[in-house]
C-alpha cells in the first residue's frame, strides 16, 4: 500500500497539488505553496523515522537536540524557500504566502521553546502546550489551504463562465 512509504497528508497534498495544477495550467502562489508544505511533510516524516531509527543508539539528550533543533532549523530554512520559489516564478507573496511563512516561523519558536523547556531547563512546563500548540498550528494551516484553494476554483468557475458568456 502507497501509505506505508508516504503519509496520507502528504499524500492528499500531492493530489491536490496534481489537480489544482491541471485546472491552472500554470504555476501559482497556491502551486509553490502546496509543493512547500508537501517538501515539508516528507521531510519531517524523514526526520521521524531517523530519530526512530535512532532511538536507544545514543544519549538521550543527543536524540531530543536532533528532534528539536532539526525541526526548527528545517522549519526556518523553508521560510527561506518558499519565498526564494515565489520570486523565482515572479509571484506576488500574498496572504497565503505570509501566513504560512508565519506558521513555519512559529513552529520553529515552538520547538526551540520545547527543547528549552525540556531539555535545558528540565520543568517539563510547556509539555501540554507543545502538543496542542503543533496540532492546532497544523490545523490552522490546512483550513487556510482549504480556504484559498475553494477562492481559487471559484475564481476559476467564474472566469470560465465570463469566457463562455455571449454579449
Amino acid at each position: 500500500m502507497i501509505f506505508e512509504f508516504i503519509p496520507v497528508s502528504a499524500f492528499t497534498l500531492m493530489v491536490v497539488l496534481v489537480v489544482y495544477s491541471l485546472f491552472a495550467q500554470k504555476v501559482t502562489v497556491f502551486s509553490v505553496v502546496l509543493f512547500v508544505q508537501f517538501f515539508m511533510e516528507m521531510l519531517h516524516q524523514g526526520i521521524e523515522l531517523y530519530v526512530g531509527e535512532i532511538d536507544g543508539t545514543l544519549p538521550a539528550h543527543l536524540i531530543n537536540f536532533f528532534w528539536y533543533m532539526s525541526f526548527a532549523v528545517t522549519d526556518i530554512l523553508i521560510i527561506f524557500v518558499l519565498f526564494r520559489l515565489i520570486r523565482l516564478f515572479k509571484l506576488r507573496a500574498d496572504w497565503l504566502v505570509k501566513a504560512v511563512a508565519g506558521s513555519y516561523a512559529m513552529y520553529a519558536l515552538i520547538q526551540l521553546s520545547r527543547y528549552i523547556d525540556r531539555m535545558l531547563l528540565e520543568t517539563n512546563i510547556l509539555g501540554a502546550f507543545y502538543r496542542a500548540a503543533i496540532i492546532n498550528l497544523n490545523n490552522i494551516v490546512v483550513l487556510m489551504l482549504v480556504c484559498y484553494l475553494i477562492l481559487e476554483l471559484v475564481g476559476f468557475v467564474r472566469k470560465k463562465h465570463s469566457d463562455t458568456q455571449i454579449y
